[in-house]
């Protein structure tokens, strides 16, 4: 992925969450607009590209 993940297990539920985050940016302020976007789509398409080929393993695994 080439970034630093932060995995937030949650044993009593199914689900858990993988997160990244930029912090130098504030979402009121509309010059960090551009900032976030940028980071949010090119961290998306990462992400995609990263686990995509995980999750047909994920689906026969609930299967079973």
């Amino acid at each position: 992925f080439g970034e630093k993940l932060e995995w937030e297990r949650r044993d009593n539920n199914v689900t858990s969450e993988i997160k990244i985050q930029i912090n130098e940016v504030d979402v009121s302020k509309k010059e960090d607009w551009e900032k976030i976007n940028y980071f949010l789509i090119e961290t998306a398409i990462k992400m995609e590209k990263t686990i995509s080929g995980y999750i047909p393993g994920l689906k026969m695994e609930l299967k079973k």
